[in-house]
């Protein structure tokens, strides 16, 4: 019964993920620096293998809520992706944005995993 709401979860999701790889490209080429696009996205990659590695580290309990869990992961994920957004509207820095995304990857391995769990 909760694999139509699962679907929808990650098809916005990959819809997100989509969109924040094409609005990096684009900021890195507007700001002059497009080769280094691929060197900004790979630090949200590297925010999602940190954070998962964490994630995977942890133990939960028997009876862990694995609903609950998955809210809060998606809760995380919406206010870390909304990051990068505000720093390609709100700055011209490449460097800010590539922090962000730094941060918006840290929400999505623990995320994914509670999801499929």
């Amino acid at each position: 019964p909760g694999f139509p709401a699962l679907l929808a979860v990650f098809l916005a999701t990959g819809a997100v993920f989509g969109a924040m790889e094409v609005a990096t490209i684009a900021f890195a080429d507007a700001q002059g620096h497009k080769s280094a696009a691929g060197a900004v996205l790979a630090l949200q990659a590297a925010g999602s293998c940190i954070a998962g590695l964490l994630y995977g580290s942890l133990r939960p309990a028997p009876d862990d809520d694995v609903p609950r869990r998955l809210l809060i992961c998606l809760a995380a994920m919406t206010v870390l992706t909304a990051g990068p957004l505000l720093s390609a509207t709100t700055t011209t820095s490449l460097v800010t944005l590539a922090a962000s995304l730094l941060l918006a990857g840290a929400a999505t391995a623990p995320t994914m995993v509670t999801g499929m769990t």
